[in-house]
């Protein structure tokens, strides 16, 4: 508008005043309306960074300031698991990429020193059956909790005495820990998968 303003007072005097008028009269509601904005600006509340960073787990060791918004899913967990006399089952259900990848990976922060949490991945374990699913956990718990190397589970066909088997090992190791062992498994929807496998079973 300025270089409209200063293009016109370099035309020819004959004509160019009736537009220099309107030109100024302009620049005037420009100004007025630009310092309204200005005040209506300072009223209004800073737009803070959009911090939020989608599309992967949140890791505790780096990501703290990010992990907003779950106190009182965290509060409700940590006194329902406190205050159980068995350890109760959860399942945290919601759309994709809202944090519960990431929750589970804050539950250690969660929970005091007397519980063990072993994350599983169902996802990264790929296509399974159940008693490889069996195993995968089995695996987990013994790197986790008595930071020993996995070691092969003999399981059985039969889906029964596979988890008979492996229930054995599990609270087998449970007993050398004197910690609550808390078993948390992430994309447990892939576990369905396995079970449709076999309906007999």
């Amino acid at each position: 508008l300025n270089r409209f303003y200063e293009t016109t007072l370099r035309e020819s005097p004959l004509w160019n005043k009736y537009y220099v008028i309107a030109l100024e009269r302009w620049k005037k509601s420009a100004a007025d309306q630009l310092r309204d904005l200005e005040y209506e600006a300072q009223s209004q509340e800073p737009i803070c960074p959009n911090i939020y960073r989608g599309g992967e787990k949140l890791d505790p060791a780096l990501d703290k300031p990010l992990f907003l918004g779950r106190d009182d899913l965290r509060d409700t967990f940590k006194s329902r698991v406190l205050t159980a006399q068995q350890m109760p089952l959860f399942f945290i259900q919601g759309q994709r990429r809202t944090g519960k990848s990431s929750l589970l990976n804050f539950l250690p922060d969660f929970l005091d020193r007397g519980f063990v949490v072993v994350q599983l991945d169902l996802q990264t374990l790929g296509k399974t059956t159940l008693p490889g699913f069996f195993q995968a956990l089995h695996d987990a718990v013994r790197r986790e909790v008595l930071r020993e190397k996995p070691e092969p589970l003999e399981l059985p066909e039969n889906w029964v005495e596979a988890w008979q088997v492996f229930r054995e090992k599990l609270e087998a190791i449970v007993a050398q820990d004197e910690r609550k062992l808390v078993l948390a498994i992430d994309e447990y929807e892939e576990l369905h998968r396995a079970l449709h496998e076999n309906p007999e079973q």
